[in-house]
């Protein structure tokens, strides 16, 4: 079931990402940081499931006996969790490019007073 579930969210991100990819206006940066941060998502998921299937796989402890009598939910909330803090790296790196500032910044603030000169 975890291998099922690593599978999952594998699909998910790369679905995420061509997602992000899609969005028009991005300017080079918004590119390079969404590449950045693409990349650290599949290194943190690639460590994550080497720590949480080594031990599994390896040692047969008193500690998976209570992780396999949870069931699935840990590694769900696990992965969860995960997938969500690799989508909120993504979203600031594209949220902090210079295209998107300015649209954010218009639609966050009301229209500036006008004042008119009676002369």
């Amino acid at each position: 079931f975890q291998i099922v579930t690593c599978l999952l969210s594998t699909v998910l991100i790369t679905f995420t990402v061509k997602m992000f990819n899609r969005i028009p206006n991005q300017s080079q940066r918004a590119q390079i940081n969404i590449k950045r941060a693409t990349t650290t998502l599949f290194i943190q998921f690639g460590i994550f499931i080497l720590l949480l299937l080594i031990p599994v796989v390896l040692i047969a402890s008193q500690a998976l006996a209570v992780f396999h009598l949870l069931g699935p939910y840990p590694f769900l909330v696990a992965v969860t969790c995960f997938f969500s803090h690799g989508l909120f790296i993504s979203i600031v790196s594209i949220v902090m490019s210079k295209d998107h500032r300015s649209t954010i910044a218009s639609f966050l603030c009301t229209k500036k007073r006008q004042v008119k000169v009676v002369t």
